[in-house]
């Protein structure tokens, strides 16, 4: 290069100076994310657990014919999706503040109630005191 041509020095100094002023080329993108094999995630199709549910029905008390018991009785229908192998029923007679007075097990007439609305009734024989107002009647299942 010629430093006596004035023109060339020019030219030579505007290009090193406009070559320290250009943008940087930005920085490459990142690799894609690899997608994970379909075979190692799938959704389970989860069933909810299977259980009786017993609902109580037709619920009556009567005087016994010696007038010292009351008989109660009523039907049981399980509208859950198992059966029942036992079936506990106990009902209990309650005063006016809702406090326990008598109590007595019903004898189901069967243990078993299969899924989706079998049926049974039961009995049970409490004693008649004066100070019971109402009933309440408790069925476990399993």
């Amino acid at each position: 290069m010629d430093r006596r041509n004035p023109v060339t020095f020019a030219l030579v100094a505007a290009g090193v100076v406009a070559s320290g002023c250009a943008q940087p080329l930005p920085p490459p993108a990142p690799p894609p994310v690899p997608t994970p094999p379909g075979s190692l995630y799938y959704e389970e199709n989860l069933q909810p657990p299977a259980r009786p549910r017993i609902e109580i029905l037709d619920l009556e008390d009567r005087v016994a014919p010696d007038r010292r018991h009351i008989v109660t009785s009523g039907t049981l229908v399980n509208r859950g999706n198992r059966a029942t192998s036992e079936l506990t029923v106990k009902v209990t007679g309650l005063n006016d503040r809702g406090q326990p007075v008598v109590s007595a097990y019903a004898q189901p007439a069967t243990q078993y109630l299969p899924p989706g609305g079998g049926t049974t009734t039961f009995t049970a024989t409490l004693e008649n005191h004066p100070d019971v107002v109402r009933y309440h009647v408790e069925a476990i299942a399993r």
